[in-house]
This record gives structure tokens, C-alpha cells and sequence, in this order.
């Protein structure tokens, strides 16, 4: 189990993409929690401990831009991970330029899905704590 004991916030609001996701870390050792849109995935965020944060870009009320840049500016240095259907030109560098830390497009690979946050969360010794900046 590759993400054994990361807990990650899915932040995502399509249902079907919130099952699918929320199964794909399952699986793979990880406990998810989702939230439907930026606002609710900042206060989430905040009141609990992620190691990870998956990121849909494109969202009502607040979208992915907006709630990774305010959650940079609220402190919070763990990956951020970009999922967007809209892979257009430049559309990377605008994730990366909020802070987000890793991009995927969608439709997402599992094996894409869980070799990102287990590269962004975990040390080669296998560390949660040391992949991540807390």
C-alpha cells in the first residue's frame, strides 16, 4: 500500500470524480476526506491535518486558483496537487504560479494519481513527515 497512512483532502465538485478519487487512495493505503468546493476545502484544510491536498482547478464558488493561493498565504506548505480537464498552454505555470506543487490532468491514472502524492509525501525512507513541509 504506497500511500499508507497519509490522509488527504480531496477537493473536488463533481460526485462521480469524488467517488472515484476518494476509492483510487483507498486502495492504494490512504485515508480521504472531499469537500465540494474552495471554501469549504480551505476551512477543511484548516481544521484538520492533510499531509497532501488534491485540487480541482475549475469550480464553483471558489476555484482551485483561488483556494491554493489562499491556503499559501494562510501557512499552509504541504503539496497541492492540480487536477484539471483544461490541460491548455500555460494552464501548469498558472497552477504552479498559486502554489500549487504538482499537475495532472484529467482523466487521471490511478498509477499517476498515487506515484504523485507518494513522490510529494514521502522520503526515500519512507518518512510522511520528511516529503512533506509542515
Amino acid at each position: 500500500m504506497p500511500l499508507l497512512g497519509l490522509r488527504v483532502l480531496i477537493v473536488e465538485d463533481a460526485p462521480d470524480n469524488q467517488v472515484l478519487f476518494s476509492r483510487m487512495l483507498e486502495i492504494a493505503g490512504a485515508r480521504a476526506d472531499v469537500a465540494d468546493n474552495g471554501l469549504e476545502g480551505l476551512e477543511l484544510a484548516f481544521r484538520n491535518c492533510y499531509d497532501a491536498i488534491v485540487m480541482d482547478i475549475r469550480m464553483p464558488l471558489m476555484d482551485g486558483y483561488q483556494a491554493s493561493a489562499r491556503l499559501r498565504e494562510r501557512g499552509f506548505s504541504r503539496p497541492i496537487i492540480a487536477l484539471t480537464a483544461h490541460a491548455v498552454a500555460g494552464e501548469e505555470a498558472r497552477c504552479r504560479a498559486v502554489g500549487c506543487t504538482h499537475f495532472l490532468t484529467k482523466p487521471v491514472e490511478r498509477r499517476d494519481l498515487v506515484e504523485t502524492l507518494r513522490s510529494a509525501c514521502f522520503s526515500e525512507a519512507g518518512d510522511p513527515s520528511a516529503g512533506r513541509g509542515v
